[in-house]
C-alpha cells in the first residue's frame, strides 16, 4: 500500500492508493484543474493555543499562544496578517467574566479588544478581508446580535439586534459572508436560516437549521440534526450531502467555497490514556461528495479550524 501527498486549495491530503473499492478505505479526491493548490494551510485549535496540521508527519506543530488562557473560534483574513479569536480573559483588560473578542496583528503582535460579550463570539472575515462579521449578545443575554467591523475606520456596525438564537448553533458558528461580500448567513431565534445585506435588509431563507454557509452565489450548506444539506437559493431545493452523528465543534469550510474539515469522536480508547477519546479529522468535498481522513484515532482534541495563506 503506497501513501500519496496532495494539496488541495491548502489541504494537504494523506490518503492510501487501494487497489480495490472499499468504503472502509480512505477515497481519493480529484484535483480541480487550474486551482491554486499551495496557497493554504489548516490550522487547529483545542481552547488554549492555536497549532498547524502537519499532514505529512501526522503531527500537529506549535503556530500561536495567546496571551489569555483560551483561544476558541479563531479566524485568519486570507492575507495572513489578522488573527481574530474569541477568549474568557485578557491580561490586559479588566476581569468582567465576560467573552472578549481580540484582534491580533500578526506582524507587529499588538492586539486590541474589539467586543465585550456574554455568551461566546463567532467570527468570520469577508473575502477582502476589510471587514469582520461577528455574532454577540448586547447585554440582555436572549437574543443574539448579528455586527460587522470596518477595519479601515475601526468602527462596528450594529446590522441585527436581537435577532439571532442564542441558545445553540448561531453563536457556536460563526456567520457566513456571500461571495460578493454583500450578503451574511446566520441563524434567527426560531431557528431559521436569514440572509441579512450589509444595509442591514433581512430576508427569511424559509429554511430551518444551523451552521449556514456559502458555496457559491446561489447555494449554501447547512446543517439539520446530523446531517447536511445543500439549498439552492434559486430553485429553492435542498439537497443530502451526508450525515456524521459524531461531529464535535463546528465545520469549516475552505476559503474556495468546496471542502469541509471538521473533527469527530472516534470511539475507540487508548489503552494508554483510557479517559482521554481520540478523534479523527475528516475533510468533505461537497462537490463531489467524497471524504478523506486526514488524521485518524489522534489524541490532539482540537475541534475548530482556520485557513491561513501559505508563507
Amino acid at each position: 500500500m503506497t501513501w500519496k501527498i496532495i494539496f488541495l486549495s491548502g489541504l494537504v491530503f494523506l490518503t492510501q492508493g487501494c487497489t480495490k473499492s472499499d468504503p472502509s478505505e480512505v477515497q481519493l479526491l480529484e484535483l480541480t484543474k487550474g486551482m491554486d493548490i499551495s496557497r493554504w494551510e489548516i490550522l487547529t485549535s483545542n481552547t488554549r493555543e492555536l497549532k498547524l496540521l502537519d499532514i505529512h508527519n501526522q503531527e500537529v506543530v506549535p503556530f500561536f499562544v495567546p496571551k489569555s488562557n483560551s483561544i476558541v473560534y479563531p479566524v485568519i483574513s486570507q492575507d495572513g496578517e489578522y488573527l481574530a479569536y474569541t477568549c474568557y480573559d485578557y491580561p490586559a483588560y479588566p476581569y468582567t467574566g465576560n467573552c472578549l473578542l481580540i484582534l491580533h496583528n500578526r506582524k507587529t503582535g499588538l492586539e486590541e479588544v474589539i467586543y465585550s460579550s456574554h455568551r461566546l463570539i463567532a467570527s468570520s472575515w469577508a473575502h477582502d478581508d476589510k471587514r469582520l462579521a461577528f455574532t454577540a449578545d448586547i447585554g440582555s443575554g436572549k437574543k443574539g446580535s448579528l455586527f460587522v467591523y470596518d477595519m479601515e475606520n475601526k468602527s462596528k456596525i450594529l446590522l441585527a439586534e436581537d435577532t439571532l438564537k442564542i441558545d445553540d448553533d448561531a453563536l457556536l458558528f460563526p456567520p457566513s459572508w456571500s461571495p460578493d461580500d454583500r450578503k451574511i448567513l446566520v441563524v434567527s431565534d426560531q431557528s431559521i436560516i436569514l440572509e441579512i445585506s450589509v444595509e442591514g435588509k433581512i430576508q427569511e431563507i424559509k429554511v430551518k437549521g444551523s451552521n449556514p454557509i456559502w458555496l457559491d452565489s446561489n447555494k449554501f450548506l447547512f446543517r439539520d440534526g446530523d446531517s447536511f444539506f445543500i439549498h439552492d437559493n434559486v430553485a429553492k431545493t435542498k439537497t443530502f450531502l451526508f450525515s456524521d452523528k459524531e461531529i464535535i465543534g463546528r465545520p469549516t469550510l475552505s476559503p474556495c467555497g468546496r471542502f469541509l474539515i471538521y473533527c469527530r469522536s472516534n470511539l475507540d480508547m487508548d489503552l494508554l490514556h483510557p479517559f482521554r477519546e481520540k478523534s479523527d479529522i475528516v475533510i468533505w468535498d461537497t462537490r463531489e461528495k467524497k471524504y478523506s481522513v486526514i488524521f485518524n484515532k489522534i489524541l490532539w482534541f482540537g475541534d475548530d479550524f482556520a485557513w491561513r495563506i501559505k508563507e
